[in-house]
């Protein structure tokens, strides 16, 4: 089984957590997944910026952490 899993992120935490590129997104979604940081990722995740928000699309194997 899949997980389709779909976040809005606001202007404000973008700022907060930095993401400003693919690398910076890769990184806190990684973290959406505890007690995997040795393994092969297993995600997907796409990312579509809007004028006042942005819209993470994620398909893990697992459904992720909240957070």
């Amino acid at each position: 089984m899949s997980f389709l899993s779909q976040f809005s992120v606001t202007p404000k935490e973008i700022r907060l957590f930095k993401l400003w590129d693919a690398y910076a997104w890769h990184k806190v979604i990684w973290d959406l997944f505890p007690g995997r940081e040795k393994k092969d990722r297993d995600f997907l995740f796409r990312v579509d910026m809007f004028h006042t928000q942005a819209r993470l699309l994620l398909l893990s194997p697992r459904p992720p952490r909240l957070p």
